[in-house]
């Protein structure tokens, strides 16, 4: 059985481990810019010679510049072939083999890259250097904010998307915090998203006091950095039940096909008088909205001025 005979790597110096029981020979430069992602590689290399006593070894590579020195591997001999491992410090990891050939000239990764290994592989290629499948996931937002609201209930979403190259698994999303139970999940993102698919998450408010509330929704899934978390705020406000009614509008008059709001300072049921022209959309107890028809029918006139017909 054979042992690793000569390793050398050089990570900004040079390691030289000492020979093993093998005779002294030359050795084959690797060089070359790994990037992972678009992005030059920051992480751990580690290399290994897939048999007995042979040492483990691990270099830590910054802007991408990987420089090895091996000795040639046996051409022909079953699993001869160094087992190269990356971790990058974003979590990211890939294997692949390499097979070293004797060379006076320096060799790049995919020169030494087991061909096998290189079509199984999930990655793709980018240049001489892999570029690993990426578990990434992106949303429309990291924070959702209510404002104030007075004793109703107000929804709003946050759309999940994958952004990297391969399936994404979504699990169920949680609230915690101090005010977690005045923040409900309305529709959940669960299931498997393909690259580029998204799914929306539906959370409403509901305040139980009157002040600023907070909560956290963390979403566990498949991608680096789980769980992720989207800060919720909001204001409890004090809602009028007695006293006095006032309802405010955004216009006095209503053009043709314009729009008025209406506020009140207190719960009331809004509806349109008989014979009403138009319509009215009632958001929630204190607001409504009143759109004015596209246009109204001619009247009887006279000298100019509308009168009431014979």
């Amino acid at each position: 059985m054979r042992t690793l005979r000569q390793i050398a790597l050089v990570v900004g110096i040079v390691l030289l481990l000492a020979p093993f029981s093998c005779p002294q020979q030359a050795l084959t430069l690797i060089a070359d810019t790994i990037v992972s992602g678009g992005q030059p590689f920051d992480g751990i290399v580690t290399v290994t010679w897939p048999f007995q006593s042979a040492p483990t070894l691990s270099a830590n590579v910054t802007h991408g510049n990987l420089t090895l020195f091996l000795a040639p591997s046996r051409q022909g001999e079953p699993n001869a072939y160094y087992q190269v491992t990356y971790v990058a410090r974003d979590g990211t990891t890939w294997n692949e083999r390499w097979s070293v050939p004797t060379s006076t000239t320096p060799l790049a990764v995919s020169q030494v890259r087991v061909p096998s290994e290189q079509a199984a592989s999930s990655a793709t290629k980018q240049g001489n250097t892999p570029v690993p499948a990426l578990l990434q996931i992106g949303f429309s937002s990291n924070t959702l904010a209510w404002g104030s609201v007075v004793g109703t209930t107000t929804s709003q979403s946050v759309i999940v998307t994958n952004t990297g190259t391969v399936s994404l698994s979504m699990d169920t999303a949680t609230l915690t915090g101090p005010n977690a139970s005045d923040f409900r999940i309305t529709q959940n993102c669960e299931g498997v998203l393909s690259p580029g698919a998204n799914c929306s998450l539906t959370l409403s408010f509901k305040p139980s006091l009157i002040g600023a509330e907070s909560a956290a929704l963390s979403i566990l899934d498949s991608a680096h950095g789980s769980p992720h978390t989207i800060l919720l705020t909001g204001v409890g406000q004090h809602q009028i039940t007695s006293g006095g009614l006032i309802v405010s509008s955004s216009a006095q008059v209503a053009s043709v096909n314009s729009l008025v709001v209406f506020t009140s300072n207190r719960p009331v049921n809004w509806s349109l008088a008989a014979g009403s022209a138009g319509t009215l959309t009632v958001a929630d107890t204190t607001h409504a909205t009143y759109t004015a028809p596209a246009s109204i029918q001619n009247q009887n006139v006279l000298a100019g001025c509308p009168v009431m017909p014979n």
